[in-house]
């Protein structure tokens, strides 16, 4: 499988300020939606403006296409495109006039835009003042303006922050039809881990500017595998917890449920025993599966 984004300790310092990337190494599939997932201030906004050329790394190599981002700027990002924190849309004017200013200003050709606004489902809307439009419509245009170029690699930076469910549900969908439909590949940076496991095929963690995983969700799943999450239900949690407290650390989910990390079946076994002779009444006992959230906090608390 082809490249299409790989850097080389790729590292990053505001001045006056400890590292803010720190030696990142990744490689993007070619055909993937890459989840790129950190906390907040880990380092993924400044590592998306050093791919898009925005800002210029102090060490590290950056290769987009196998072209060197330094070396030859222009060839890398031909096939990119970008869309970096909010659009910038003109509110006075319709989407599709929007559109057209985009076109002018970056040489693209007009027959472009009523495809990518069927594409971004906005077409029946083109022609309302881009000012009425709700937040995930400017969204859904901004993404449409990227790809007016038709880019091979679209890279999006919190695509949607600040959406509410249903703008959220719209953008998610474009971004699996962007990829499944027309064959992008779709680098996104989020802190919503829910939105990213219903969509990416391969996840980066950074934390503290450094990569401390990179892989399938399932690779993820299977290198944290030895940490089991056991749940158990009951009339006090809290009571649970201070039963185990010598041999096992709990935490309180809910009033009434106990979480537990124990490592083998046996061990689960031994739990609700305990609690049974303990004549701590329980309703049921049963092993979480991991979503993305919980192997993400089990990762960055290594």
């Amino acid at each position: 499988m082809q490249t299409v984004i790989e850097t080389h300790d790729l590292t990053f310092n505001f001045k006056g300020k400890k590292k803010a990337v720190d030696e990142l190494s990744l490689k993007v599939p070619e055909g993937s939606i890459y989840g790129f997932l950190g906390p907040n201030g880990a380092g993924k906004s400044t590592t998306i403006r050093m791919l898009s050329g925005l800002l210029f790394q102090a060490q590290g190599t950056i290769e987009l296409f196998g072209k060197n981002l330094k070396k030859s700027r222009k060839a890398a990002l031909k096939n990119s495109a970008f869309m970096i924190e909010e659009p910038t849309i003109y509110k006075h004017l319709t989407g599709k006039q929007n559109l057209e200013l985009l076109c002018k200003a970056g040489g693209y050709k007009k027959s472009r835009i009523d495809e990518v606004l069927r594409w971004v489902n906005l077409f029946e809307d083109r022609n309302r003042k881009a000012g009425n439009y709700s937040m995930g419509m400017k969204q859904r245009l901004g993404i449409a303006g990227a790809l007016l170029p038709d880019p091979e690699l679209f890279i999006l930076d919190e695509p949607t922050n600040g959406l509410d469910p249903q703008g959220m549900y719209e953008i998610r969908e474009l971004i699996v039809e962007l990829n499944r439909e027309q064959g992008k590949t779709i680098f996104i940076s989020s802190h919503l881990l829910g939105e990213i496991e219903k969509m990416c095929t391969h996840v980066g963690i950074i934390h503290h500017g450094k990569g401390i995983f990179e892989g399938t969700i399932d690779e993820l799943a299977t290198m944290t595998k030895t940490t089991k999450i056991f749940r158990i239900e009951t009339t006090d949690a809290e009571k649970a917890i201070d039963t185990l407290k010598n041999k096992w650390k709990g935490k309180v989910v809910e009033k009434t449920i106990a979480e537990f990390q124990p490592d083998s079946k046996a061990n689960q076994q031994e739990i609700i025993q305990t609690l049974i002779k303990a004549n701590i009444p329980l309703s049921q006992a049963y092993e979480v599966k991991n979503n993305l959230e919980e192997l993400f906090m089990q990762v960055t608390e290594k």
